[in-house]
């Protein structure tokens, strides 16, 4: 569960870096009154925000939490992601092994499909 969480501390401070370069960006922009290309820069992040952040709900809050994180993380390594999740029964296995379980599992596979071609990475 630690290394979850770690991997979730790294990818929020990593978005902070991003966020403060974005605002940057967006000051000197407006600062050098670029006013349509600011508008267009606001855009473009919006998208790239949206399109990053999505969640993946299940009747397992513990489970959703580990498929948003490892779905964010492969996304961001250009590994496609794809799920069927069908009825899950969360109370098979303690809180603790389920996540340790389940994120091995999916680092596992990210980890081997790193090791494919660019445009064959899926899990």
């Amino acid at each position: 569960m630690l290394k979850i969480f770690s991997s979730l501390m790294e990818t929020i401070k990593s978005q902070q870096h991003d966020f403060k370069i974005h605002l940057n960006t967006l000051n000197s922009l407006i600062n050098n009154k670029c006013f349509d290309e600011a508008t267009n820069y606001i855009a473009e992040v919006d998208k790239s925000v949206t399109d990053s952040t999505i969640i993946v709900k299940t009747s397992s809050t513990i489970l959703s939490s580990i498929l948003s994180l490892k779905y964010y993380i492969a996304k961001n390594k250009e590994i496609e992601f794809n799920m069927d999740i069908y009825k899950f029964d969360d109370q098979l296995l303690n809180s603790t092994d389920f996540t340790i379980i389940m994120g091995n599992i999916i680092d596992n596979a990210i980890e081997a499909s790193e090791k494919g071609k660019k445009q064959e990475r899926s899990i």
